[in-house]
């Protein structure tokens, strides 16, 4: 049953590549996979920073304060930001929006293989208790609201300088920061859905008008 839910939030990404056809957003193959690429390349900066900070900071068994959070999602927020940046400086805003459904993809596709171990499952939802939330009917609302924030942000970076950029760090690594709080039951889940949501609406909407 598990491995079944797991696959809703392909629905997600479904729904957003519904909303940038609808808005009449076209720009081909090339920077989706540019998206899907930039994603793996931040994983490979991101996860061994956020293991080395794992093994200083003595974290253990899932046990992750506040300032552990706070670093953790900082790493993430400006890896994932910088490399959308570089891939993105100079090209058009349906570039970018198609590099942020591409980015928003493959974050979907890396968790799917968790969904086939059992022990990865079990040992995720006794950790970091985020597997419960993926992988229900809210994975597909997560889901969507954060392809939708990769596409407004990779839209805006296309013309934005180093201060948007800056900016888009900022932004991310306090969501992803509130996302780590809330998959360890320090926040509550619908308050970050909600917030998370509204940060999501509105970059998006800043990006298309």
């Amino acid at each position: 049953m598990r491995q079944a839910l797991a696959f809703l939030p392909v629905l997600g990404i479904i729904l957003a590549w519904a909303t940038i056809e609808v808005l009449g957003i076209k720009a081909g193959t090339k920077p989706f996979i540019y998206g899907f690429v930039a994603l793996f390349i931040a994983m490979v900066v991101q996860i061994p920073v956020q293991l080395w900070v794992v093994r200083k900071t003595g974290v253990k068994n899932g046990e992750i304060e506040a300032y552990h959070a706070l670093i953790l999602g900082t790493v993430a927020g400006v890896s994932q930001e910088l490399v959308k940046y570089l891939f993105l400086a100079g090209h058009t805003t349906d570039f970018g929006a198609y590099l942020g459904f591409g980015f928003g993809t493959a974050e979907v596709v890396q968790f799917l293989p968790v969904a086939f171990n059992e022990d990865v499952l079990d040992e995720m939802s006794k950790t970091f208790s985020m597997t419960s939330q993926r992988l229900s009917v809210m994975g597909i609302v997560e889901r969507y609201f954060a392809t939708l924030f990769h596409m407004g942000t990779s839209i805006l970076l296309t013309s934005g300088g180093l201060g948007i950029l800056a900016l888009f760090m900022v932004v991310h690594s306090i969501i992803d920061t509130l996302g780590i709080l809330a998959n360890i039951g320090k926040l509550e889940v619908k308050t970050l859905e909600i917030v998370f949501a509204l940060v999501s609406a509105i970059v998006f909407i800043l990006a298309i008008v």
